[in-house]
């Protein structure tokens, strides 16, 4: 009997202390981080807007389902704009500063809209279910209104290169091609996005510094005669480092 007694009282100690450790050990917080990008896309129907985000622990916003409203805006909500969520992805993992992040990407529809729309510095309004209201900044957004489109340029390969910096921002993009029928008034990668241009054997675009990723867009071009060209969208360069490298371009958000 003496011998029940005594692994009883050795059970509950050890559950005790088990408790005790697991009353001390603190919850790393869950951290979410976005990255100041430029995002471009041109408005067609049945397309989606592409927003990406990181977190260090499974929560709420990786459920479509918790979502009640979603709203782009800037910063002094001068413009707004209602956007639904389409979907939500995970798109791999990094690590940074020590933990894991997973990258998501919010997909949302393309409103349907027939003129340009452009936030410089776009913000993301979520409302979720349990009315937990979230602002988290994600960058600039371009979307660009075309009426109506020709083909002149002859193009047969895209390539891009970045600068001298680590940050995944596209310098230069290179349109090999056979043959083009009209002389180009200017070149975009967005609304305000003009981009200088070097027409040889090579069409090769030249981007302006700025501290912000960029790595994907579409390419409008412009006429002498005043006609439009698309180089739809298309990702340049893929980076797999992009916590690590984006420095200053990150914005942290705790949720808990």
């Amino acid at each position: 009997m003496k011998h029940i007694f005594i692994y009883v009282t050795l059970f509950c100690l050890a559950a005790l202390m088990v408790f005790i450790i697991k009353s001390n050990t603190k919850t790393p917080p869950i951290k979410l981080y976005t990255v100041d990008t430029y995002y471009s896309y041109i408005l067609k129907d049945e397309e989606t807007i592409d927003i990406a985000f990181y977190l260090n622990a499974s929560y709420l916003l990786e459920d479509k389902a918790s979502y009640a409203e979603t709203t782009l805006h800037n910063e002094d909500d001068s413009k707004q704009l209602d956007v639904e969520l389409s979907s939500i992805n995970k798109a791999g993992s990094e690590t940074y500063l020590g933990e894991t992040y997973d990258k998501y990407i919010w997909s949302f529809y393309m409103p349907s809209m027939n003129q340009s729309f452009y936030l410089e510095d776009g913000y993301l309004n979520i409302t979720l279910d349990n009315s937990m209201e979230l602002d988290l900044y994600f960058g600039s957004l371009s979307l660009f209104y075309v009426e109506s489109q020709v083909s002149y340029l002859n193009w047969t390969a895209l390539s891009a290169i970045k600068g001298d910096t680590d940050i995944n921002r596209m310098h230069q993009i290179m349109i090999e091609y056979h043959e083009i029928d009209q002389m180009i008034e200017h070149i975009s990668l967005g609304v305000d996005q003009e981009v200088l241009f070097d027409l040889d054997e090579v069409l090769t675009l030249t981007l302006p510094n700025k501290n912000q990723c960029f790595n994907a867009c579409p390419i409008i071009i412009t006429y002498q005669n005043g006609d439009i060209e698309v180089i739809d969208y298309f990702i340049y360069i893929k980076d797999y480092q992009i916590l690590k490298e984006s420095g200053l371009m990150l914005y942290g958000y705790l949720l808990s």
